[in-house]
């Protein structure tokens, strides 16, 4: 069908009865536009499948890893980044050899007007084609660093809640299209000059035009197309690179998958178990976490047998290495492990919580059992705290657990253990956040005699410091160095004599009898499932918006890049129209010439158009230059800022209450359409409006009946885009947002691969996300429906154009001179390709700018932390004194109720209570983390409202000295000195490479370089054994002697430290004193005491 235009066009002008041209234009354009809709419709619903298929095989790979190998979010960039950008060039990837059959055709036909010079459009234009191959080659590699950069910056994005984008090559493939009518024409001359017999009149001008239009506009299109494909290249191979990797064989059997239909059994009865086939084996095992890094545990032999099994040690033992190992998530160097896994219950140090109901967190998406819930819950006495919330079980958890305490977090872990009745439980120090009370009665609830786990027959392997849970055991594993030191009974005589990094006390030798169950009460819930996720709805003002559009975002846009590189830019666009447009008008003066003195004057007519050419194509070179080199630069930074400052600045009850999806999904797609999608339409939209412009300008000075139907014309496209865009700009807003609860999705999966790979719930979860994409799936597929729409209409309206000009021309019986009119039906290709080109890029960019909007709403709307009078113009050395003083403080969440609490300078503060009970709380309002809604909270009189160096120091001001002393006095520095590197501060923070604790100890490291008069501890030793806490207690009364300090603790062995005790219980402060006056009375606090 496209070959037969060349024929329209050339053959027209010598019929003589003009209905048979009507009718030949007709059947012409009727035939590409159907044609062209039902292969674009072909093509999308293949770009739907593809990106289908990709996400979802990201997503099951991700599920099947090791923790270590989907670090740094790289599964949310290749779903995010990589997917996007094969799926966008798959449209022009699958039509590449369209262009050969167009071209072809193209030239024969232009053969027939110009002789051998026909060939001229055609090396020009390969010569185009192979640079731009060349140039293209360099895409992969570009493409490569591009996004690994992009993958960097969504992974700090990720962890905290970039790079110049790639550019495609549109000024080299815009040149043949310039250049290929000058050369033709000129070889063309010089033929006639030597052959005699030739002169170059009107007909062959215009006809040639038409087919040098033809002919290079397929290679436009080709030269375009080339750069996609190394970049999908490059995007698929990293795709394919991630899929590649397997989980590493450890000697284990693969964890069997559950779906959501096999059912929960309850477990009262004692299960048969083989007290004499041992759970695992180890012989001479040298473990790591990867095969570049150096091993963790040396030469162990150990067998575990099934029973209550502690893996105990000093802080950076080995014990969650050894966890990890029993799991599969480490590299067995040398040596064999061997073991039988069912499915397991993993508790993990730092519980993983997903944003969803604390019912779906316990129970999955399994077949709900409500007796063995309700049993599960009491037995980790959850209840209480579920009654207190509004929804009970169905209150979102939030991202992280952001919703709930560090204690409530860990029941939350153990109750989703208890309710698997998974024959094997491991824990990595569940309890550390629990109070010693609650500790004890959970303890005793779960692994006492009487316990529901022991009852059950349920095996335990626990990795704690905890000197409380020996009682429980059947065996002790002790580790140190890496090394296995002891193994057996615990039996206090020997582990005396061995370092657990928590002393025995005479209490805990006295207590290997098991204390009695204390069962709590039992719940029983009414809703098996808890609200399932959707897209809210917007607002009735927002919904105006998304389909009327707003200028000011324009504006919003436009003030981020400078003025001076936007009219240079449109001025630009301008003038390489003009002359691109006008050198066609002057071919029809050279063919008039032509005609009345054949050969006559070439130099001349050839000098100008070769001027105008020229100035077309460097326009166009200073167009691209302008909008990507300069204005994009600007815009790409300007806007990351205010998204990223604003996110800051947010309060933290906005993180509690916003999905982190959706705010990552701002920062990768979001970005992504600002940075590169809207430059590109805005590029395309300024090139082909200036032409548009200027071609309607000059067919209506030639056709006087076109100009009346001009205003038609402008009307019509006017309620087009108008209808078109109030529906694309609503649905490109929806695609969006539908792809948040994916990437948040794929962030949760990241952050707890390990433990829901024990659970055996990759299928629930690869459910779950496949119904999640099917979602997104809708507007995607819709949005490309629009556009597809939007062709059709506007081809059809193009091809009206061409009919009328065709019927002018062959009823005007001579009017329109023979030049004048092959000035026009050139024009007319080239104003049907501009006018489609406009009114798309148009569209697109309107669809685009939602990026903007969303951006400058986010701005706009979202709340960031009161900055009261009092904390303008303070001094630089605030807080001198450090005292703080709280009067009748109460928070927004109702979590404080009038706290009076006075601190002296220097003073020590232990901040003691029950889970839940407000301690966290009371920090959180000091640093304004949380909104005190009464009362005041004052220091000093003033009323308040990447690479180890980098953690240490994030401003970059101290010198290395001085960061290494605060190291040396929390005892890191020969872990760091083992890195063997000749600058250990410069070595990247890999936090599978850091214990809990020794994460704890850097902190206290940083505390000690900040010159402050208060230092704020938060459960800093509560996953902590005896020995470091030691260790950072004798680092803070050396390093803050002087200084104010308020703590949250647990653990009440160093109490004698603190110069008072402030006692909460329910959001209240029940007392405060010095601890050997509360321990001398009938207190609180000496209940609290006695119970650790």
């Amino acid at each position: 069908m496209v070959g037969h235009t060349p024929g329209v066009v050339v053959s027209f002008s010598g019929w003589e009865v003009a209905e048979r041209a009507v009718e030949a234009g007709v059947k012409n354009i009727a035939g590409l536009t159907f044609c062209n809709a039902i292969s674009s419709r072909q093509t999308n619903r293949l770009c739907c499948r593809v990106r289908s298929g990709l996400v979802s095989m990201i997503y099951r790979q991700t599920t099947t890893m090791r923790a270590c190998d989907v670090k740094d979010s790289a599964a949310v960039t290749l779903m995010g980044t990589d997917v996007e950008r094969v799926v966008g060039s798959l449209s022009r990837i699958v039509a590449l050899w369209a262009p050969v059959i167009e071209v072809g055709v193209a030239m024969w036909l232009l053969a027939q007007q110009v002789s051998w010079a026909s060939v001229v459009p055609l090396l020009i234009s390969l010569v185009s084609v192979g640079l731009t191959t060349v140039v293209a080659a360099h895409f992969g590699p570009a493409q490569q660093v591009w996004v690994e950069k992009v993958q960097d910056r969504v992974a700090v994005t990720a962890g905290m809640l970039g790079d110049m984008k790639a550019v495609k090559i549109l000024a080299l493939g815009n040149g043949p299209a310039m250049v290929a009518p000058f050369a033709t024409f000129a070889i063309f001359a010089v033929i006639a000059v030597t052959s005699q017999d030739k002169t170059f009149l009107s007909g062959q001008a215009f006809a040639s035009l038409s087919l040098i239009s033809l002919m290079t506009g397929p290679l436009i299109w080709f030269c375009q197309a080339m750069p996609p494909v190394p970049q999908a290249a490059a995007c698929f191979g990293r795709i394919q690179e991630y899929c590649e990797k397997s989980l590493e064989k450890s000697g284990i059997d693969p964890l069997p998958s559950v779906s959501p239909d096999d059912p929960i059994g309850l477990v009262p009865f004692r299960r048969e178990v083989d007290s004499a086939a041992p759970l695992f084996s180890f012989d001479n095992a040298r473990i790591a976490w990867s095969e570049s890094s150096p091993p963790v545990l040396e030469n162990l032999n150990l067998t575990i047998s099934p029973g209550f099994t502690a893996i105990m040690g000093p802080v950076a033992s080995g014990k969650s290495t050894l966890l990890m190992t029993i799991l599969g998530e480490t590299t067995m160097k040398s040596g064999a492990m061997t073991g039988k896994l069912s499915r397991v219950a993993f508790c993990s140090q730092t519980p993983w919580i997903t944003d969803d109901t604390i019912h779906r967190n316990i129970n999955g998406d399994l077949e709900f059992d409500p007796q063995q819930y309700a049993f599960a819950v009491s037995s980790c006495f959850l209840q209480a705290y579920l009654e207190r919330m509004p929804l009970g079980d169905l209150t979102v958890a939030g991202s992280n657990g952001a919703s709930l305490s560090g204690g409530q977090r860990q029941r939350v872990s153990l109750v989703r253990a208890v309710y698997s009745g998974h024959p094997v439980v491991i824990s990595d120090d569940p309890m550390s956040g629990l109070d010693p009370a609650t500790l004890e009665r959970v303890t005793t609830s779960l692994l006492g005699r009487e316990g529901h786990i022991r009852r059950a027959g349920i095996s335990v392997i626990i990795a704690s410091h905890n000197k409380n849970l020996l009682p429980y055991m059947d065996t002790v594993v002790v580790l140190d160095g890496g090394n296995l030191t002891y193994v057996g009974k615990p039996d206090v005589a020997h582990l005396q004599e061995v370092d657990l990094g928590d002393s025995l006390s005479d209490e805990t030798a006295a207590e290997i009898s098991q204390p009695s169950l204390d069962p709590g009460p039992k719940i029983s819930p009414e809703h098996p499932y808890g609200p399932s996720s959707s897209l809210a709805e917007p607002s009735p003002d927002e919904g105006a918006q998304r389909q009327g559009g707003s200028w000011g975002v324009y504006s919003y846009y436009g003030r981020s890049a400078k003025a001076r590189h936007l009219i240079l830019w449109g001025c630009c666009s301008l003038i390489g129209a003009v002359f691109a447009d006008v050198s066609i008008i002057w071919g029809e003066k050279w063919t008039e010439a032509n005609e009345r003195s054949p050969n006559q004057r070439l130099g001349y007519y050839l000098g100008i158009f070769a001027f105008f050419t020229a100035f077309a194509n460097l326009a166009t070179i200073g167009e691209l230059w302008f909008l990507f080199v300069k204005a994009i630069t600007d815009t790409a930074l300007k806007l990351h800022s205010d998204l990223l400052r604003t996110t800051l600045r947010a309060p933290l009850n906005f993180f509690q209450g916003t999905d982190v999806g959706a705010l990552t999904n701002r920062f990768s797609q979001d970005m992504d359409l600002i940075d590169m999608t809207l430059p590109s339409q805005a590029a395309v939209f300024s090139t082909s409006a200036a032409g548009c412009f200027i071609q309607l300008i000059i067919l209506c000075a030639l056709g006087k009946f076109l100009a009346a139907s001009v205003p038609v014309l402008v009307v019509t496209l006017y309620f087009v885009q108008k209808y078109y865009l109030r529906t694309s700009r609503q649905v490109r807003l929806i695609e969006i947002e539908a792809k948040a609860p994916i990437y948040k999705h794929f962030i949760e999966t990241v952050s707890g691969v390990t433990t829901l790979r024990s659970y055996g719930w990759e299928g629930i979860f690869q459910q779950r996300n496949q119904e999640m994409l099917d979602i997104s799936q809708a507007p995607y597929y819709i949005q490309m429906c629009i556009q597809q729409w939007l062709a059709f209409v506007l081809d059809l309206i193009v091809g009206a154009i061409a009919v009328i000009i065709i019927t002018i021309a062959m009823t005007s019986n001579g009017a329109i001179s023979g030049g004048a009119l092959g000035v026009a039906m050139v024009l007319v290709l080239h104003f049907n390709s501009s006018l489609a080109s406009t009114i798309q890029a148009w569209t697109k960019l309107e669809s685009s700018i939602g990026a903007v909007a969303r951006v400058r709403d986010f701005v706009s709307n979202t709340p960031s932390e009161a900055v009261g009078p009092s904390d303008q113009n303070l001094d630089p050395n605030w807080p001198a004194q450090g005292v703080l003083e709280f009067k009748g403080s109460g928070s927004d969440s109702a979590v404080l109720n009038h706290v009076n609490l006075s601190i002296a300078s220097g003073e020590k503060v232990a901040v003691v209570g029950s889970s839940g009970s407000g301690k966290t709380s009371l920090i959180m309002a000091l640093l304004k983390l949380i909104y005190v809604t009464e009362g005041e909270i004052k220091i000093d009189g003033i009323n308040t409202a990447g690479l180890i160096r980098f953690n240490l120091d994030p401003t970059g001001t101290l010198s290395d000295g001085t960061m290494k002393a605060a190291i040396q006095r929390v005892g890191l520095w020969e872990k760091l000195e083992a890195t063997n590197v000749e600058q250990p501060l410069h070595t990247e923070l890999i936090p599978s490479e850091w214990s809990h604790g020794e994460h704890q100890l850097l902190c206290l490291a940083r505390a000690l370089l900040k010159p402050s008069k208060i230092l704020i501890l938060d459960e800093a030793t509560s996953s902590v054994d005896e020995a470091t806490e030691d260790i950072m207690m004798g680092a803070i009364k050396a390093g803050f002697e002087e200084q104010t300090v308020i703590a949250v603790i647990h653990r009440l062995g160093n109490i004698q430290s603190y110069d008072k005790v402030a006692v909460f219980d329910s959001g209240v402060l029940v007392e405060c004193d010095t601890p050997a006056a509360l321990l001398e009375r009938d207190s609180a606090f000496r209940k609290l005491y006695r119970a650790g």
